[in-house]
């Protein structure tokens, strides 16, 4: 009987070291499903940063101000710039 009772006594903790992983296992499976879930919000989030940082904006080169001289004109092509742009205000005037 000692033997019988020994038998039993090891399934009996071996069935409780069990019931103990699989609820070990349903947390951490719990807690990798919640941490998949910020890695996907952090993802969009870099994602989202990402596009405001480098992609393109709403400002565009052609809505610039066309009187806004260049900082690399040269004085005849400023001087240029400037009668074109005079003769065009003259013109929206008339």
């Amino acid at each position: 009987m000692e033997q019988s009772e020994a038998l039993d006594l090891l399934i009996k903790s071996q069935a409780e070291q069990i019931r103990q992983l699989t609820e070990a296992n349903a947390r951490q499976a719990e807690q990798l499903t919640d941490l998949q879930q910020k890695i996907d919000k952090l993802l969009s989030q870099i994602a989202w940063f990402t596009r405001q940082f480098y992609g393109r904006k709403s400002e565009k080169l052609s809505s610039l101000d066309p009187n806004q001289l260049n900082l690399f004109e040269t004085p005849q092509e400023e001087q240029k710039r400037i009668e074109e742009v005079e003769t065009e205000h003259t013109r929206t005037l008339v």
